[in-house]
């Protein structure tokens, strides 16, 4: 084991350089992205030469986890399905979580995943004829890698995001994956766990000469992910082909199917560590403090952590296997029967969840890289802003129940796409002509909120007032449809009410004033204090 010290925390540049040579000798656009020790993880950045990989390498090293994808990704896109080549298959022969100490294996359970790592490839390139370019040393565990040339440009034909998941995880391609895993899980054991990550083709991994930091691990515990053993030869073409060949002959292994009337939205570019990151029950329950949550047994508190990760989107086979790494416990101790029991609970609630949500859609919005979905506003209080800008716009935001996802680009060109699934904000913008534009979210932060309209940006003002109020549909669909309310239409309606009721003698001024007081208890929480009118 390689300890950090002051003089060694580098990033060992010759191992990157000959780590990018085997996964990507063409020069093809892979992601970049660091999970970092504070949870967060950076935008996934375009990487096309060894020169960018080792300027990030270096300029994130020792704060976190530097990965890259292993297949060949468009350079606007991050999702599985923008994935145009498959270039690696990758074995994960990983020491399991409950033997490793504050998230470090010991030397003599690596030193069994090491053995195992090699039973593998003599495995793989004696019994199933797959040749092995790289065996590398991820910290903890060992990576296997297998060069192939699977395109992918006609693949995802789907119409949008769900179609294309959809598409890939029915596949025959994945089952494929699935079935290369079943033919080595013989290796599995007490102390290590085999995984055929490919299953997830945009699936980013540790780069060797980088080291393996965590959040939660000591400094002296960093370990260097190192390549063990290289064979550049069979990047030939020849045994690429041979190995494609190999793969593409396999039989798939269809996933179970989720009972008829039941959708999962399944998002293969998933990871559990980000979801335990976001949710503070799902880390807890992970952990084994299920007891906190004064569930009645342990078989209640694994089909809870099931349900999170399902809505979550994480697949089904991700989902057992944490459920066999969670330290609840029963999951690992039960029999099959029960395990498949847990599953079944656990899609029939969320499938129901889904099914509720898209009830609740009350217009889908579509335009460039956004997709939104408006939601009923039965089952939430909303709050109404209003701000005028200057003279030459207003916007109209309305806080309110939404999901969706948009494509954002940073100030450096990297593309993430950003979901919603909450309260948020959407804006109305009109000219002084009260010509109407588009609706856009924002990020409900208003002292940093940013809208981009037809590639120009505005700012939300930092200090909006608000109108408590539950909208009707009616409303909402008047407001999504852009119509222009009149000031002095409202202004008028509202004085003429008064005149029609009210007799105030011959100062037909108190009109005006009443009609004043009336509009302005909407924005009484501006002033200081609000009177009351005495006649």
């Amino acid at each position: 084991m390689l300890l950090v010290t002051s003089s060694n925390k580098t990033i060992d540049q010759e191992y990157v350089k000959h780590y990018w040579n085997l996964v990507n000798p063409e020069n093809k656009n892979h992601k970049f992205q660091c999970f970092q020790k504070d949870g967060k993880a950076t935008a996934k950045t375009n990487v096309d030469s060894v020169e960018k990989l080792i300027e990030l390498c270096e300029r994130y090293n020792l704060k976190g986890l530097s990965c890259l994808s292993v297949n060949i990704t468009k350079k606007e896109g991050t999702k599985t399905y923008d994935i145009t080549e498959i270039h690696n298959i990758l074995i994960d022969v990983d020491v399991k979580k409950n033997r490793k100490k504050d998230g470090v294996s010991t030397d003599k359970d690596k030193k069994i995943a090491y053995n195992a790592g090699k039973n593998i490839i003599k495995k793989l390139e004696e019994e199933i004829n797959l040749r092995v370019s790289l065996f590398v040393d991820s910290g903890n565990g060992y990576h296997l890698y297998i060069p192939v040339k699977i395109d992918l440009s006609d693949f995802f034909t789907g119409k949008n995001e769900n179609d294309n998941k959809e598409l890939w995880y029915s596949s025959d391609m994945r089952g494929k994956f699935v079935r290369l895993e079943e033919l080595l899980k013989e290796f599995d054991n007490e102390v290590v766990e085999i995984d055929c990550i490919s299953k997830d083709i945009a699936r980013r991994v540790k780069i060797p000469g980088t080291w393996n930091v965590k959040n939660g691990i000591e400094e002296n515990d960093y370990r260097l992910s190192t390549i063990v053993e290289s064979h550049s030869d069979a990047l030939s073409d020849v045994l690429t082909d041979g190995n494609t060949k190999v793969f593409n002959g396999f039989e798939p292994i269809k996933e179970q199917e989720i009972e008829q009337g039941q959708e999962i939205l399944i998002d293969e570019t998933t990871d559990l560590n980000e979801i335990l990151q976001s949710n503070l029950k799902a880390k807890r329950l992970f952990n084994g403090d299920w007891k906190s949550y004064k569930f009645k047994s342990k078989s209640e508190a694994e089909l809870s952590l099931a349900v999170i990760l399902f809505k979550h989107g994480l697949p089904e086979e991700r989902i057992r296997l944490a459920l066999s790494r969670s330290e609840i416990g029963k999951w690992k101790k039960s029999p099959k029967q029960y395990r498949e029991l847990t599953i079944k609970k656990a899609k029939k609630f969320v499938s129901k969840i889904e099914k509720k949500k898209s009830e609740q859609v009350l217009k889908t919005i579509n335009k460039g890289n956004l997709k939104l979905e408006i939601l009923d506003p039965d089952s939430a209080w909303t709050e109404i802003k209003c701000y005028e800008m200057n003279d030459d716009f207003v916007l109209q935001p309305i806080y309110h129940p939404i999901r969706g996802e948009i494509e954002v680009t940073d100030r450096k060109g990297n593309i993430e796409t950003k979901k919603f699934e909450k309260m948020g904000i959407l804006v109305l913008l009109r000219d002084c002509n009260g010509n109407k534009d588009i609706l856009y979210p924002s990020n409900g932060k208003f002292s940093e909120s940013t809208v981009y309209i037809n590639d120009a940006r505005y700012k939300i003002p930092s200090e909006p007032f608000y109108l408590k109020s539950l909208p009707s549909k009616v409303f909402l669909k008047r407001f999504l449809d852009g119509e222009i309310v009149d000031g002095k239409e409202i202004w008028n309606n509202c004085k003429d009410y008064r005149k029609k009721y009210l007799d105030v003698g011959e100062d037909t001024r108190k009109f005006i004033l009443q009609t004043a007081w009336d509009i302005g208890t909407h924005f009484h929480m501006l002033f200081n204090s609000y009177g009351y009118q005495d006649f």
